[in-house]
């Protein structure tokens, strides 16, 4: 079943939050991840470690602590 987006971990609501209207695809790849790996993020099903967080706020222009 779907989990509703208030359900989500904190991550994973900045996530889709950060990608916008963006596809996943092209998401995944300005930030350096996989397409499947953005997914299972933006689903809650993982987590990015570190490194990939601050890859992401680094590729978006986002303040390192937005994920905290």
């Amino acid at each position: 079943s779907r989990r509703r987006e208030g359900n989500l971990p904190g991550v994973a609501r900045r996530l889709r939050f950060l990608r916008g209207e963006e596809t996943q695809e092209a998401f995944a790849k300005r930030v350096g991840v996989s397409r499947s790996a953005l997914a299972n993020y933006e689903t809650g099903r993982s987590m990015p470690d570190d490194f990939t967080l601050a890859r992401i706020c680094e590729r978006t222009g986002t303040a390192g602590d937005y994920f905290t």
